[in-house]
């Protein structure tokens, strides 16, 4: 898998020489020119130390630095920058209905079960059951196929078994077989005749039984607004009545006060009593105009007359609605019971459908026979020596029938499982409160539908299946995946599952363990004489942090790793012929030796395998002079 074993220490010692010369290391610049670069800082170096320190020397002061003891990974690989791509999840639903409440917005963070958005309980079972009726179209598709089925069979048993007896009965079968066919047609075209005249009447008496509902609905219509004309009026009338009481002179009425239209006949007697007081005795009530009085009297009785008619009239309306809407209501539910609810005739489509399954089956049987008759006279006209000629074709012809009818009957039963297997995944899938839950933890990218939106899904008859509604797109967070580039040099050490691990700028301090999903086979060039191929490395496990696509992501593709050792940086170990050793600081604060053994590095860190304990502290000497 890998081709230079050492590679990656190659690249260590490169970024060091890279920091010494203040230059950033590339992948296109050659190893010899990093040798002559490190040689040349070494000989600069030790000319630099021989004329510091040989040629001026100097009082040196010695200092310590100080590095701790630690735990954990020391990886050699390649690391590539780029950022995470997220999976997309589409929210679909597979029934038509509307669209009542949306919980999220485009940019939502869900978790997995989250509500999305509710839907019409009331369109998805509308739905459902317009699926039940497509099953039940299905079923009679099915029948059908099997009855023509059974009639084909039968017909062409019929005109095989007749062409075998044909050479020895053909003369005396001629005149039978015309007349048996004959009067076959002639049945099957009253049967046909009868079914469109059943079907004819059906519909007559439907538009019938219509145009009556409709008129007492309009009857019912103009009773309703006549009763309810004549009620207004009423109480009209009656609150005009009773604001020219309130106005009525008290003195007219011996100082009572009357304010309602149902003190009018007391009012009436009062201005009569005093009307009959004022003639009686014109001295007495000298001051008073008797005319006067007359004429108010004279418009209290015809108010009493007037509130009387349009109480009567009220009451007539009134009668005549509770007729009109007994009437109605009675030959609704007769209507009901007939064609079914009104607005959705169950009943009348089923008779409807019923009718025309009759009429279909008699115009078959018609054909059939017509077929049958054409058939059979011609068979009973050919010669005898013709016979078995004509046995074997009829025999021919019945296994094609046969294979025919039966392969109609396959493709129709084919078609009602597939459609009742599909009903009863769709009434699995769904609930039964019209709620819409988030399939998986992400981002929603995109609410495809707004309360208030209504949606048609169908059953498309050539696939053979439901084609859904899309509701929303969310992210999953638990599928993250990320692309980077890989240049022709370095493509032969990758591999589909190589280990890999990505850390983010969004989550530092963590690492996320990650494997080569796929490698591009085709090349994407960058330059004139640059080769790179795209390698996606997807996330391990399931991840339940929340994430956006395109975060900014760093992958190292591991060639070599050891995991949970303890580890120093590479500066502190010192080896002389085989030995390796650290300071550490003694009993009297003074540096003191100590040997170690060491296991593996990266050119940065080394593992220490013993000598050396979790969270101590190791010396570097450093001379300074002074």
């Amino acid at each position: 898998m890998l081709r230079r074993k050492n590679k990656q220490l190659d690249t260590a010692v490169d970024d060091q020489l890279a920091a010494l010369v203040g230059e950033k290391k590339t992948k296109s610049r050659p190893r010899w020119l990093w040798a002559c670069l490190g040689a040349g800082v070494l000989l600069l170096g030790g000319a630099g130390y021989y004329f510091l320190w040989y040629e001026a020397p100097g009082e040196v002061a010695v200092t310590y630095r100080e590095y701790t003891v630690e735990q954990g990974d020391i990886t050699v690989g390649s690391t590539e920058s780029s950022s995470i791509s997220l999976s997309r999840e589409t929210v679909t639903f597979p029934v038509s209905s509307v669209v009542e409440e949306v919980y999220v917005k485009a940019g939502s963070y869900v978790d997995a079960g989250d509500p999305l958005m509710k839907l019409s309980w009331e369109q998805i079972e509308t739905g459902l059951a317009s699926y039940e009726l497509e099953l039940e179209q299905a079923g009679l598709d099915l029948e059908q196929a099997k009855l023509q089925q059974e009639t084909g069979l039968l017909s062409a048993q019929q005109a095989y078994e007749t062409s075998q007896q044909a050479g020895e009965l053909a003369e005396i079968n001629e005149a039978l077989s015309l007349a048996e066919l004959e009067l076959s047609l002639q049945t099957a075209q009253l049967s046909l005749q009868s079914a469109l005249s059943d079907y004819d009447e059906y519909l007559r008496q439907y538009q019938e039984d219509y145009f009556q509902l409709s008129s007492y609905s309009d009857a019912l219509s103009s009773a309703t607004s006549s009763r309810d004309t004549a009620s207004s009026s009423l109480s009209s009338y009656q609150e005009q009545v009773s604001s020219y009481l309130a106005a009525l002179n008290t003195t007219y009425t011996g100082g009572a006060t009357y304010n309602d239209y149902s003190q009018l006949e007391e009012a009436i007697a009062a201005v009569s009593a005093y009307y009959q007081a004022v003639l009686a005795d014109p001295e007495t009530y000298a001051n008073e105009d008797a005319d006067l009085i007359s004429a108010t009297l004279a418009n209290l009785q015809s108010y009493s007359e007037q509130l009387s008619s349009l109480s009567d009239a009220a009451s007539s309306a009134q009668a005549a609605y509770e007729a009109a809407d007994a009437t109605y209501e009675a030959f609704a539910d007769t209507y009901e019971n007939t064609y079914g609810t009104l607005g959705y005739e169950t009943g009348y489509y089923a008779n409807l459908a019923n009718l025309q399954n009759q009429i279909d089956r008699a115009a078959l049987s018609l054909a059939q026979t017509e077929v049958s008759k054409e058939t059979d006279t011609t068979a009973a006209q050919q010669q005898s020596e013709s016979s078995e000629t004509e046995s074997s074709i009829a025999g021919a012809e019945l296994e094609l029938t046969e294979m025919q009818l039966q392969q109609q009957v396959d493709a129709a039963q084919a078609a009602y499982d597939a459609l009742e297997a599909e009903i009863e995944e769709i009434k699995a899938s769904i609930g039964d409160d019209g709620m819409i839950y988030a399939p998986c933890s992400g981002m929603v990218s995109n609410v495809l539908l707004e309360v208030g939106d209504s949606f048609e899904v169908y059953y498309d008859q050539d696939t053979e299946s439901v084609v859904p509604q899309s509701l929303a797109v969310i992210t999953d967070i638990s599928d993250i995946y990320v692309p980077i580039t890989i240049s022709e040099e370095d493509i032969l050490d990758v591999s589909i599952g190589q280990d890999a691990s990505v850390t983010m700028t969004a989550f530092e301090g963590q690492t996320f363990e990650a494997e080569v999903d796929s490698i591009s086979v085709e090349s994407s060039r960058s330059g004139a004489a640059t080769v790179s191929y795209t390698v996606n490395v997807r996330y391990k496990g399931t991840n339940t942090q929340q994430m956006f696509e395109g975060m900014s992501a760093e992958v190292t593709l591991i060639q070599w790793q050891v995991q949970d050792v303890l580890y120093v940086n590479t500066q502190c170990v010192t080896n002389v012929n085989g030995r390796a050793t650290v300071l550490v600081r003694g009993e009297d604060g003074q540096p003191v030796e100590r040997e170690v053994t060491t296991g593996f590095s990266d050119g940065r860190y080394v593992e220490i395998t013993s000598g050396l304990s979790l969270g101590e502290t190791v010396l570097v000497e450093s001379a300074v002079q002074q």
